[in-house]
């Protein structure tokens, strides 16, 4: 592949560029010819500097055969192509604010990035020869999407506002994302081989198509005008979540409570992105999980809603707790059965204690909670990996263990009341969890007692540099990539001027990895190596002297959420 940079001095003063008058002068046809010969068909990339992306106003003469690569991305001026090369294979047009128009797409093309064309409102007839790979995103003024190729292997058409209707969707999809299409007005039928639907934001849309059987996940939050005086979506959706679907449906089509639950969620959230550019997707599907997923045995919706109220009541007055409820809720809210998010809400409602505490050697003291938790998660597995050396299903072991988790510390938190250890119950431990029957075999009397003493022997420790050397050293139970000292950092210092340098730092850094490299996701890991060095560093600094000082009293003297907390919002 020959490759021709394209520069200002390119490009005429009106901003035209002719790409075969530039093809001819940079590769003369005696270059081309005997390039054929010496290496076959070959072929040329077309890409512009940055002077020229800002330059170029129109491309005519584009339709040399050699051309297989146009490379487009940043024009930000372009707003016409007059045509395409007949033997094309890909069209990179992303960031071409200004562009309005584009020619017949050849037969030849494979791939085509049209990202964040906001004027571009008609797309011609798609290719149904070769293409492969097709994203379309954030084209505000297209207002159809033509007929997609069955050829696709990966396709995106996401974030188009004005788009009225869609022709159709590939049969071996399995996924589709129309997350923001507002004027959206009806839907083509579902590939049974869907196994994920996104909706979010489809305003207008009234009805949807039959659900394919093997369904994953479905999301209409936000179908405003969506339709079901039947109940016809509501029984379908009691059916697909007895099959394990993760769905979350529009306000109107929720209970009374759990309408009021995730209206409130909503509100912080849109407070919460007024100093970010992320919502909290993980939360949101961590929350509504956790109350509508098999409520039932952890004492029925009244019950959990009550508790998750208590988060929200807290994250209402500091929408802040917000950046690290998020990064826990990502590592429970979207794999597994219910007890997946239980134990994620468990762990972000020990967090929030050490959260909800002022003075620095009290967070340390509430992290106590933290690490009894991280303890029973390690024994249980432990346990189970001992176990599974022993026994032929091996793979159901591994596969229950936060089920395993979840019901020792049903029994390990009744034994630190009952013994006076803690003195009121810890919030959203369940009176009991879904699939219990399948672990109950497993947690005996005596993996109850070790998990206790070990448990016990945390909260009742005075000595608080164990506790910081946890919250310093240990990862997250779950995931190695985020570990304690971040969550800790956010929550003790994420006001500090020093801490958040080292933040601004990082994002930085990590903004200014060139993406198309081959090893950026290894250097994405050792920014985050460094960043999580950087706030150990600065945590220790700041904790100080406060190893030393033997002042830190059991866990469970006190209750460290006001009650005013717990009140409801239903």
């Amino acid at each position: 592949m020959q490759t021709i940079t394209v520069t200002k001095d390119d490009i005429g003063e009106d901003g035209n560029l002719s790409l075969d008058y530039l093809v001819k002068q940079r590769l003369p046809n005696q270059r081309v010819g005997l390039l054929k010969r010496l290496f076959g068909d070959e072929k040329i990339e077309i890409t512009f500097d940055d002077e020229a992306k800002l330059k170029l106003k129109s491309l005519s003469q584009t339709n040399h055969e050699d051309i297989a690569e146009l490379k487009l991305t940043g024009c930000k001026n372009l707003t016409r192509i007059e045509s395409l090369s007949p033997k094309l294979k890909l069209l990179d047009a992303n960031d071409c604010e200004a562009l309005e128009t584009l020619p017949k797409f050849p037969k030849t093309l494979e791939t085509l990035r049209l990202v964040r064309c906001k004027k571009l409102a008609v797309l011609p007839k798609l290719p149904h020869q070769r293409l492969i790979n097709l994203n379309i995103h954030g084209c505000e003024s297209l207002t159809e999407i033509p007929k997609l190729p069955s050829t696709l292997h990966r396709f995106n058409i996401s974030n188009c506002k004005s788009v009225t209707k869609i022709h159709n969707i590939p049969p071996y999809s399995g996924s589709i994302d129309l997350n923001g299409y507002e004027s959206l007005l009806e839907l083509p039928n579902f590939p049974q081989m869907l196994t994920r639907i996104n909706l979010v934001g489809c305003k207008k849309l009234k009805t949807i198509p039959q659900l394919p059987r093997h369904l994953e996940s479905l999301d209409l939050t936000g179908c405003d005008a969506l339709e079901d005086s039947d109940h016809k979506l509501r029984n379908t959706e009691e059916y697909l979540r007895n099959l394990g679907c993760i769905i979350y449906l529009p306000t109107h089509l929720q209970s009374a409570s759990i309408s009021s639950i995730m209206g409130k969620f909503e509100t912080i959230v849109m407070e919460y992105k007024k100093q970010h550019e992320e919502g909290a997707p993980f939360t949101r599907m961590l929350i509504n999980r956790y109350i509508r997923d098999c409520a039932e045995p952890r004492g029925g919706t009244a019950e959990v809603t009550k508790e998750v109220s208590i988060l929200l009541n807290i994250l209402e007055k500091n929408p802040e707790h917000l950046e690290w409820v998020e990064k826990i809720s990502s590592l429970y809210a979207m794999e597994g059965c219910i007890n997946q998010p239980v134990a994620g809400f468990n762990l972000i409602m020990a967090w929030l204690d050490v959260s909800n505490t002022p003075e620095l050697k009290d967070k340390v003291n509430a992290a106590k909670r933290v690490e009894a938790l991280d303890s029973i998660n390690v024994f249980i597995s432990t346990e189970l990996s001992d176990e599974r050396g022993k026994r032929e299903d091996s793979n159901f072991m591994k596969e229950v263990e936060v089920e395993a988790g979840n019901l020792l510390l049903i029994e390990v938190h009744a034994r630190l009341l009952k013994d006076g250890i803690i003195t009121k119950a810890w919030d959203a431990v369940p009176s009991s969890i879904a699939y219990a029957p399948t672990v109950t075999n497993f947690v005996t009397k005596e993996r109850i007692s070790k998990a206790y003493e070990a448990a016990k022997a945390i909260l009742q420790n005075d000595n608080p540099k164990e506790v910081i050397d946890f919250l310093l050293q240990s990862p997250i139970t779950g995931d190695d990539s985020i570990k304690n000292p971040e969550i800790f950092g956010i929550i003790a210092f994420g006001k500090d001027p020093e801490f958040q340098k080292i933040e601004m730092e990082f994002k930085q850094a990590l903004n200014s990895l060139p993406v198309e490299t081959d090893d950026f996701t290894a250097q994405v890991k050792k920014l985050e190596s460094q960043r999580i060095n950087n706030i150990k560093q600065f945590a220790e600094k700041k904790i100080g002297d406060l190893a030393d000082l033997k002042i830190i009293k059991p866990i469970g003297s006190e209750r460290l959420l006001d009650e005013k907390e717990r009140v409801a919002v239903v």
